[in-house]
């Protein structure tokens, strides 16, 4: 069987190799993103003599070939330059990308799998906390523990998942990848002994990534004899990570994370609104590095000091301005690929939980994520100006405004000021090719 030429009918029937985001297989198929789904012909896929069905999953297209045949036809398009994704990401193009630029692709391409996932969970427990917001007893019942307990599963797992598709990305094995996840998932939820010295450590999205590059490199350098190979090299890859993340890393981030607790302090002592503008601005950039606890620490010590919160109406407004900029270039783009994760993942946004939207669509395209963060800015600055203040830090979002009491129009107001600054930017200026 000509497996090429299978390869090449594929990129023909799915509208040529430029509309391929990336390819995966599993037994019986080949699994491709597309930029444009219209693009696909099911027409042709009907004809032609090798392929044994067609389906779209999770807007994703799944061509079966059959056992013998998938892994083959991976190879070919792989060969032809359709490789998996770390390909595009660490790529230099003609122009060449920024080393932000490429960190934030990889960050973007090892979270896409499970993006429509955690936009799912991200909406049910966005509604979860909402509700317990406005009905402070339900948050105490039986059924809305459960809800919230599995909704929250992905966001706990999100280390394991985080490292495991990026082992795929780096081409090492996924257990590795696995295996790294729990060991930063024992670091962030601090159950390490106490005499270990880094009890209270958390995981950032960088972190994680660090700890699977790692290994894959090393897993590529590292050349022993067959039989040594086997019964060394996983142990002396995960002692090297293991080694990196919890002596080198961590307390680099112990340090940034003191230094920028200091640095929060003195910004929200800032007047006439500046302090919020700041804030709305930064919240983002500076959750995606595992710096959002600081801000935590900052509305629980305003709650014990004076009762009241002024950062949770800026937190709120940086989440629904990045579903705002999400939203706003789907709207405007002709991509599938686009389109299928910016709607629920916009959703997710509105009801407090930015991850979907930022890690599935913002981060990749560099003016919507600049849309997102100019909208919070602006929404901080407008919610400061007009004095809200909330009574608690329980939710976020569209269903932050039961906890403002006396200021629900103002609150209102400051996040329509997000969402419209936000989406305007992202659908005027975001480039749509």
């Amino acid at each position: 069987m000509d497996h090429k030429r299978i390869a090449e009918e594929i990129i023909n029937i799915v509208g040529g190799r430029k509309n391929i985001v990336s390819v995966s297989y599993c037994a019986s198929r080949v699994t491709l993103i597309l930029w444009n789904n219209d693009r696909y012909s099911h027409e042709s896929a009907e004809k032609s003599d090798f392929i044994k069905g067609v389906f779209f999953s999770s807007g994703q297209l799944n061509i079966i070939l059959g056992n013998d045949t998938a892994h083959s036809v991976y190879d070919e398009l792989a060969a032809m330059g359709i490789k998996p994704a770390e390909v595009r990401a660490h790529r230099k193009s003609a122009g060449g990308l920024s080393k932000i630029r490429r960190f934030a692709e990889t960050a973007a391409d090892i979270s896409s799998p499970f993006i429509p996932l955690m936009s799912t969970a991200g909406i049910f427990l966005g509604i979860a906390e909402g509700l317990a917001a406005v009905c402070p007893g339900m948050g105490d019942s039986k059924i809305s523990q459960l809800i919230h307990l599995i909704c929250l599963v992905p966001y706990i797992a999100f280390p394991i998942l985080l490292c495991i598709s990026g082992a795929e990305l780096f081409g090492t094995a996924k257990y590795m990848g696995a295996i790294v996840g729990v060991i930063t998932v024992i670091l962030s939820y601090k159950i390490l002994p106490d005499n270990f010295g880094y009890k209270d450590v958390r995981l950032n999205i960088i972190q994680g990534i660090i700890g699977v590059w790692l290994i894959s490199r090393i897993d590529k350098k590292l050349k022993l004899p067959g039989a040594v190979h086997m019964l060394a090299a996983s142990f002396l890859e995960l002692l090297a990570a293991g080694i990196a993340l919890i002596c080198i890393t961590e307390p680099l981030f112990r340090f940034i994370e003191a230094e920028m607790m200091r640095i929060t302090e003195y910004i929200i002592r800032l007047p006439l609104g500046t302090s919020s503008f700041i804030v709305g601005a930064v919240y983002t950039p500076l959750s995606l590095m595992g710096f959002r606890h600081i801000f935590c620490i900052s509305e629980a010590n305003m709650l014990s000091s004076t009762g009241l919160n002024t950062l949770m109406p800026v937190i709120s407004a940086a989440d629904i301005a990045q579903g705002a900029a999400a939203l706003g270039f789907a709207v405007k783009t002709n991509s599938t690929f686009y389109s299928f994760r910016a709607f629920p993942a916009s959703v997710s946004a509105f009801l407090g939980v930015q991850e979907p939207a930022v890690l599935g669509v913002n981060i990749r395209l560099p003016f919507v994520f600049a849309s997102g963060i100019i909208g919070g800015a602006v929404g901080g600055f407008v919610s400061s100006v007009l004095g809200v203040e909330a009574l608690d830090c329980s939710a976020a979002g569209i269903f932050g405004v039961f906890l403002t009491s006396d200021y629900y129009f103002q609150y209102i107001i400051a996040m329509t000021a997000a969402f419209i600054t936000a989406f305007t930017l992202s659908w005027l200026f975001a480039d749509n090719r």
